[in-house]
């Protein structure tokens, strides 16, 4: 079990710091926070398997879980769910980002490379929260990767900047994977 916790990189915490896991997510590679309209703190964790689950209780050790998204992605490699990412104004527009590569059969059942099968790519997507969860049929692919014939260094590091536009990092899909690492 994978979980997503506060990695201290010293002997020794700080006074007054507690070392303990809060919330277990199999797989988790990412996480998001955001305000909901009753003023809660949403918490986002999705795991590289393709779900995003909502932590309910985050103050409680052990919290527990609620799916709110699935998503049908290859995860043979490095593939899967990279990010997600709320906006900076999630108050108003209640938009969630997720950076993820999308189930391709022949490519992700057999793993082909690029010669083989064209490759696989990565999409960025925007979704809608509502009622409690990421609204799958408010998809809007804002960006599709070129293809990479590896099934690593798929990138999804994502921030927004002090100009509002939304900034990320594609990766390079491998030493030997053209066209992106040229």
């Amino acid at each position: 079990c994978l979980c997503l916790v506060l990695v201290v990189l010293t002997t020794a915490l700080p006074s007054g710091y507690v070392d303990e896991g809060v919330v277990r997510v199999s797989g988790a590679v990412s996480g998001t926070f955001a305000t909901d309209d009753d003023g809660s703190t949403i918490m986002l964790i999705a795991n590289k398997e393709g779900e995003v689950y909502r932590i309910l209780d985050q103050d409680e050790v052990d919290a527990k879980s609620k799916l709110v998204l699935t998503l049908n992605v290859c995860q043979n490699g490095e593939r899967g769910v990279q990010t997600v990412m709320a906006h900076p104004n999630f108050t108003e527009n209640k938009w969630i980002y997720v950076y993820y590569s999308p189930w391709l059969s022949k490519v992700c059942d057999l793993d082909l490379d690029f010669n083989d099968s064209g490759g696989a790519y990565n999409l960025l997507s925007r979704f809608v929260w509502s009622n409690g969860k990421i609204d799958p049929s408010s998809e809007k692919v804002l960006l599709r990767s070129p293809r990479t014939s590896r099934n690593i260094h798929n990138g999804g590091a994502m921030s927004f900047g002090k100009d509002g536009y939304l900034y990320i990092a594609i990766g390079d899909g491998g030493s030997q994977a053209p066209p992106v690492s040229q």
